[in-house]
């Protein structure tokens, strides 16, 4: 009995530093038809008979191997007939079992294990109907604890469904020719419903599915605003207080304000010089407000920093492209750069480029230039891509 105790000990050890090694586990639950492996002494002797059981697993995937830990509920049953009697063994067993791959596949693997087993209730009665007071296998019953060794194979058949065979043989079982002594080995089939394993293949399939969709969306708006078609790219320059305009406080009224006109026109030279993908009109941050939202209206353009005009935008096939210090998430500060959005406020998503960096903040707008054509090439990249 102190062996069994022992080697449970072993097994719950080794799956606690297991768990402590790693985050993330496979899991699930378990369905199994368990087949003594009494062996007949004669023709109408010993009789095995099925049993079942149920239970759970938890699973760890290293890198060359797997290591997974199996708390069951196990039923096994046999039948002699001599003595017109049927015996049947429940059990609580607790394995600690090796999954070790075939090929890199790793749909097929060996199942090397140990097992610990305590039967917490072992009854016997004669076929034609009443229980035996005192057991014959009296072993099982003084003895409840027992452990052995576990070899088997395993098939990955779809994501979280796994098939398995094992032969589990016990240490303190033995037969003769007339009695069963304690728990006897058995052959367990099972499956595996791997819940974790499943949900892990519907997210890995939506977001394989999001990618695509985001990619045809991508390609399809960098088409949509190339040169050619009926599409824009409606650049917003802020003129709004913020942090890049602080650069400019240091100096006197008159002094700022010449640096935020060659600002602005710097911006509309750059875009004018370095965007050739496609048609595009350039706005400020509170003539796009005024327009969003009233898109039957016309929206007021920069023709340069000074000069405006009004124009008719195609919504169905336009981008806005937000020259601005922005959020890109929540976990991060603002960042300064090229934004796009489409008309409904939404961020593009990736691979169109969403965010161009403006790297420099600086009052010779020296890097204004680089930042258009960065953008201008990345959104060119994109409308070449396949669907």
């Amino acid at each position: 009995m102190m062996r069994c105790v022992f080697l449970s000990i072993v097994i719950l050890s080794l799956f606690g530093f297991a768990v402590g090694q790693n985050e993330k586990w496979d899991y699930g639950i378990q369905l199994h038809y368990n087949g003594g492996l009494i062996k007949p002494v004669a023709a109408d002797t010993f009789n095995n008979k099925s049993g079942f059981g149920a239970g759970l697993f938890y699973e760890r995937k290293f890198k060359h191997f797997g290591l997974q830990f199996t708390p069951n509920f196990v039923q096994t049953r046999y039948e002699h007939d001599t003595r017109n009697t049927t015996a049947i063994t429940n059990s609580a067993d607790i394995g600690l079992n090796a999954l070790i791959p075939f090929d890199n596949t790793k749909q097929a693997h060996a199942i090397v294990g140990f097992v610990s087993s305590f039967t917490f209730l072992h009854s016997e009665r004669f076929l034609t109907g009443g229980e035996i007071d005192r057991p014959v296998n009296q072993a099982i019953v003084n003895y409840p604890f027992d452990m052995g060794f576990r070899l088997g194979i395993g098939l990955d058949m779809s994501p979280g469904n796994r098939l398995s065979i094992s032969y589990n043989d016990f240490l303190r079982g033995g037969q003769s020719s007339r009695f069963i002594t304690g728990k006897i080995d058995y052959l367990q089939v099972g499956w595996q419903l791997r819940i974790n394993e499943q949900q892990s293949n519907q997210d890995a399939i939506k977001k394989n599915e999001d990618q695509k969709a985001s990619k045809n969306n991508a390609v399809r708006m960098a088409n949509d605003v190339k040169e050619g078609n009926d599409g824009h790219m409606i650049f917003v320059l802020r003129t709004q207080e913020g942090s890049y305009y602080q650069l400019f406080k240091p100096l006197d009224e008159k002094k700022e304000a010449e640096l935020k006109d060659e600002y602005m026109q710097n911006m509309i030279s750059a875009i004018q010089q370095k965007y050739d993908h496609g048609s595009f009109v350039i706005t400020t941050d509170t003539a796009y407000e005024n327009w969003n939202g009233n898109f039957d209206s016309e929206l007021e353009i920069l023709k340069s920093s000074s000069e405006t005009e009004y124009v008719r935008i195609n919504l169905d096939k336009s981008l806005v492209a937000r020259i601005d210090q922005l959020f890109l998430d929540a976990s991060s500060g603002p960042k300064w750069g090229v934004f796009v959005f489409d008309l409904n406020g939404n961020p593009m998503k990736e691979p169109f480029p969403f965010y161009t960096p403006y790297f420099e903040l600086d009052t010779d707008f020296s890097s204004i230039s680089g930042m258009i054509g960065n953008f201008n090439s990345r959104i060119a990249q994109v409308a070449t891509m396949r669907l």
